[in-house]
């Protein structure tokens, strides 16, 4: 519904305590518990910017730095700057957390109580010898087409588990060493 539309209609329904308003095409609905509900049509030609009563999102434009959200479930906005291009942040900005890890013979699940926001890990094998990577307890220290992933010894291993991932480490001798360092 755009400015200067002719209503077709307000129905006021005493039973539910609603109030519609409707154009012939895009409908507006006040429940009488305050919901609101919006049926509109719409269009998918790419034409102008404003043609078939298009849902706008608005944001807000910032030029300090980017607040965290207080609690899960908050709402927040939709941030730009002053050329109103719109803040994708992909970058590590919540912390890191760094660990070590004793890689032995029987797999081992490592950052089990995963750095919260963790978006990546690295794992550094400072021992003599490779420790193997897999996603459950079934990981081998074999470097075959059915063991983990092979980290040599000396070498690191990035990528994007995030804190829903399980990581589990493997080594053909026991008490091999591990860094862990997740980043959020």
């Amino acid at each position: 519904m755009g400015a200067g539309i002719t209503l077709d209609e307000v129905i006021l329904d005493a039973t539910t305590s609603s109030i519609s308003i409707s154009d012939g095409t895009d409908t507006l609905q006040i429940n009488g518990d305050g919901s609101l509900n919006v049926s509109f049509s719409v269009v998918t030609a790419d034409d102008d910017a404003d043609a078939g009563n298009p849902l706008k999102v608005g944001g807000r434009g910032v030029s300090g730095a980017l607040t965290a959200l207080s609690t899960t479930g908050d709402r927040y906005d939709l941030l730009g700057d002053m050329y109103r291009r719109t803040f994708v942040n992909n970058a590590f900005n919540v912390g890191h957390k760094t660990s070590i890890a004793t890689v032995g013979i029987a797999a081992a699940e490592v950052a089990a109580t995963p750095f919260p926001g963790r978006k990546a890990m690295t794992i550094q094998n400072v021992s003599n010898a490779s420790i193997y990577l897999g996603e459950d307890n079934t990981v081998t220290a074999d470097d075959a087409a059915t063991g983990g992933i092979e980290i040599p010894k000396g070498s690191s291993y990035t990528d994007d588990f995030g804190e829903n991932i399980d990581i589990w480490l493997i080594s053909a001798a026991a008490g091999k060493i591990a860094k862990i360092h997740e980043k959020g």
